[in-house]
């Protein structure tokens, strides 16, 4: 079994960190969650069948993605809340002015996906419906919801990623 399992370790770790850094967009963020997927394949080796292996990695390194996404969010508006709350909000315009910025951004970027899947991101990220409810309510499989949202999530980091780089200044030199 440790034969196969390097085996597979060797053969897949490359695919299963470039899957994940398709949804993540940072190199090591991936690198954790892909040592973390096969660590979790290793301590459940015994009870998947050998067959399954590639798909269990795959399964688990696309929900440590999501979790790690949803964590990233939830952390981002609880720290907003928590200044708010606390007195500490920042009363800087331009910081507040970049914020506004930022979500107008946002929203002008989930306007560009096609309805659907606008639909299944607002209801999953905004109204935090579970993927299971989204999924009965259109009728269509809990897969499918999750499919809509890795695609909304990626048409977001790239969108907002090229509006970074574009925004950056570049410094030349004489």
């Amino acid at each position: 079994m440790v034969a196969q399992f390097e085996k597979l370790f060797k053969e897949q770790y490359t695919a299963v960190y470039s899957y994940a850094f398709q949804i993540l967009g940072d190199e090591e963020e991936c690198r954790d969650l892909v040592s973390e997927s096969f660590a979790q394949l290793w301590k459940r080796h015994e009870e998947i069948e050998m067959e399954k292996w590639r798909a269990f990695l795959y399964r688990t390194i696309h929900n440590k993605c999501v979790d790690r996404i949803r964590k990233n969010a939830a952390y981002e508006n609880y720290a907003v809340y928590y200044q708010i709350i606390s007195g500490n909000a920042v009363d800087d315009k331009d910081e507040v002015n970049l914020r506004e910025e930022k979500l107008q951004q946002i929203h002008e970027v989930i306007k560009e996906l096609p309805e659907r899947t606008q639909y299944i991101l607002k209801a999953c990220y905004f109204s935090r419906r579970k993927y299971a409810d989204v999924a009965d309510e259109l009728n269509i499989s809990s897969s499918t919801v999750k499919k809509h949202i890795v695609k909304a999530l990626a048409h977001l980091r790239d969108r907002l990623q090229t509006s970074k780089q574009q925004n950056t200044p570049t410094t030349k030199t004489a």
